[in-house]
């Protein structure tokens, strides 16, 4: 980028041939480019250059030129931020409710065959739990291959070569793969919170949830680990205060750890057994432990 080659051709567009307005303008420019123009690329910035008063409607209207293609860099970035960030949590959210639907649906269908009874978090039945979340666990790795691909192919304009396909299957696949893992871990707990949430306290049923959160972050630790190759797990280059690798399992792993979280959260706020439901919300506002009515409870 060359201050010298803009000035010029703003004088062209601009200016009339007026040597001291010339010069005065081009100072001003020069000037502002290299104490404004870096905050005006920053996202999200509404700051606004100043000018020489004093050069009237030359200045103003140069101002209004540098000014537009600012502003319409900021939009882009804005776009691209959006796009960015919903690419990024697209694919492993998939992942995750596939898996929990898939789970919350083949519990459902295992009670109403009264194949699924009542157990108590002190004693699980691993087994039990084991065989009704494989498929969910599976069905996260379709999930999550299926979403990236569809990315993939999005980012290929829709017209992928078969090369880049294999690239894509091949690079990708223990990363894929590990979400097998995943899937299960999501699985089994929403079966400990929805088997457990009316047996237990607010508070057991949430820290379960942030139990199983814990457990979903030290696994994508080891998923970063073996499915990324090797560039990724190099020290963080100066200046950045993490690694590549920390911080694709910040953003992986806190999708399903926010899941199960918001799961336990949710069973506890709309539980109506005994009455009970929300005290815990309600004693925060209120300083008190309250009970909240049921509202199917007939009122006299």
């Amino acid at each position: 980028y060359d201050p010298d080659d803009e000035a010029n051709n703003y004088r062209q567009i601009v200016l009339p041939t007026n040597t001291a307005a010339h010069d005065a303008v081009i100072r001003m420019r020069k000037s502002w480019i290299s104490n404004q123009l870096a905050q005006l690329s920053m996202l999200g910035s509404k700051e606004t250059p100043q000018y020489d008063a004093s050069l009237g409607e030359y200045g103003a209207k140069c101002n209004q030129l540098w000014m537009a293609p600012a502003i319409k860099q900021i939009g882009k970035d804005r776009q691209d931020f959006f796009f960015a960030a919903l690419k990024s949590v697209f694919a492993v959210a998939t992942s995750v409710m596939l898996a929990a639907v898939t789970t919350i649906f083949a519990r459902d269908v295992r009670r109403d065959d009264n194949s699924w009874g009542d157990w108590s978090v002190r004693r699980p039945p691993f087994l039990r739990l084991s065989s009704l979340a494989l498929l969910p666990a599976v069905l996260a790795v379709f999930g999550i291959v299926l979403a990236n691909f569809l990315l993939f192919w999005f980012d290929t304009d829709f017209r992928p070569t078969e090369q880049q396909v294999t690239n894509f299957f091949e690079g990708k696949m223990s990363f894929h793969a590990m979400h097998l893992g995943t899937g299960f871990l999501v699985a089994i707990g929403v079966l400990f919170l929805t088997d457990n949430h009316l047996s237990l306290k607010n508070e057991p049923t949430i820290l379960i949830g942030i139990l199983f959160a814990v457990l979903i972050y030290f696994w994508y630790i080891l998923v970063v680990i073996v499915g990324y190759s090797a560039e990724f797990l190099q020290p963080s280059p100066p200046g950045l205060p993490y690694s590549y690798a920390w911080r694709e399992t910040k953003i992986h792993a806190l999708q399903p750890a926010l899941f199960l979280v918001f799961f336990a959260v949710f069973l506890e706020i709309t539980e109506r057994e005994n009455g009970e439901s929300g005290w815990w919300i309600a004693s925060v506002f209120k300083r008190k432990a309250s009970r909240i009515p049921n509202p199917n409870e007939a009122t006299e």
